[in-house]
């Protein structure tokens, strides 16, 4: 209605590869995020495994008591990792960011 009044836009939550008629992959916006972690993404060559192993390694220190109280102080959370379902929900809190940032293209 006033296109005068706007400078710019930017849509965070639009699926990518999205449009009905693309018939996207049920795994499209992983696939994104996958080369954006990959050299043809501008990334280094160690990025994406990296990556994966950070998520292995977190998830294999959860296990354990000891390892949860490991994370819990190096990663300074204000409440102690109390079992695996609590590092487990961490863990999805820390590849948020990456999906929205791979959703919203920026």
């Amino acid at each position: 209605k006033y296109p005068g009044l706007v400078d710019g836009a930017i849509a965070a939550s639009a699926p990518i590869w999205g449009g009905p008629m693309l018939r996207p992959a049920v795994d499209g916006s992983a696939a994104q995020l996958s080369n954006a972690a990959r050299p043809v993404g501008g990334a280094a060559p160690a990025c994406a495994p990296n990556l994966k192993a950070a998520f292995v390694l977190l998830h294999d220190v959860a296990k354990t008591s000891a390892g949860r109280q490991l994370l819990s102080e190096n990663m300074g959370l204000c409440e102690p990792l109390q079992s695996e379902h609590n590092a487990s929900v961490l863990l999805s809190y820390l590849q948020d960011p990456l999906f929205n940032l791979a959703e919203g293209a920026y």
